[in-house]
């Protein structure tokens, strides 16, 4: 498997049958990434996978509470170079965010934490155009600078999108109920498994199913492995994004990668 590295401010190095993606302290002012994946960047994207297709692999992570974002499985990476949304976003991942984040793409669902999550907003033809893409986002950053207007596109957002999420190692204080989901020691070694079907989207940690999202995306995405100090806010209608300090050392190792 060809697996290309992008890293900001950060390190990837060997292991055992697989890689270790290091960030050391990081700061709000810089942003720092270690990556893995299949199809390139923003002016060279290739995604080459689609249903049906298996996704597994064993992984670790260096802190049960892990700062900025985190995980791996298939996406479309819809942003910009300067981050601007170009696309539809769509994955199947499993994904890790800290508290400083709030993602609440399911109306319902919890905006941080370790989850098995799928997200299908849709296709169009192609990436937009870069000049219309810098028109759109400005248009777009002015409207949901007012709260009432923020608010209903969260709800409408949350109405189209065909979103599942299931939380695996919630941080203390989640709602009861999601406390109930099934927990796993992230920092121990788990072996991973997506099932990429055309309707269906199973997750399954340790051979133990996890999750099975209806209507998963059904356009090409990309293989990403990463760990990053990114925080985003997408919910009760504010949106915000920026990077989050962290004062120690952390890291994501995988092994034993399989893509069928």
């Amino acid at each position: 498997m060809d697996l290309k590295h992008f890293v900001v401010n950060a390190l990837i190095s060997r292991i055992d049958d697989g890689w270790r993606l290091t960030l050391p302290p990081t700061t709000q002012s810089a942003y720092f990434d270690a990556q893995l994946d299949d199809y390139g960047h923003p002016s060279h994207l290739s995604f080459a996978h689609c249903y049906p297709s298996v996704f597994e692999l064993d992984a670790r992570f260096s802190h049960k509470r892990m700062c900025g974002t985190s995980g791996f499985g298939y996406w479309n990476n819809p942003f910009g170079i300067n981050g601007e949304i170009v696309s539809p976003p769509c994955s199947i991942w499993f994904f890790n965010a800290s508290a400083d984040s709030d993602l609440q793409i399911k109306h319902d669902g919890l905006g941080w934490g370790f989850k098995a999550a799928s997200l299908n907003s849709g296709t169009m033809p192609g990436r937009l155009p870069g000049g219309l893409v810098r028109v759109l986002n400005t248009l777009t950053k002015v409207a949901l600078g007012i709260p009432p207007i923020a608010r209903l596109a969260m709800r409408v957002a949350q109405a189209v999108v065909r979103a599942a999420e299931m939380p695996l190692a919630p941080l203390p204080g989640s709602e009861p109920e999601i406390r109930k989901s099934p927990v796993f020691d992230i920092t121990q070694w788990h072996k991973y498994r997506i099932h990429w079907l055309r309707n269906q989207a199973q997750f399954f940690v340790d051979d133990i199913p996890v999750l099975s999202a209806e209507s998963p995306p059904k356009t090409n995405l990309g293989l990403v492995i990463w760990l990053d100090n990114y925080r985003a806010t997408a919910a009760h209608g504010r949106y915000e994004f920026g990077y989050v300090a962290c004062d120690h050392e952390q890291w994501l190792e995988v092994k034993g990668i399989k893509l069928e």
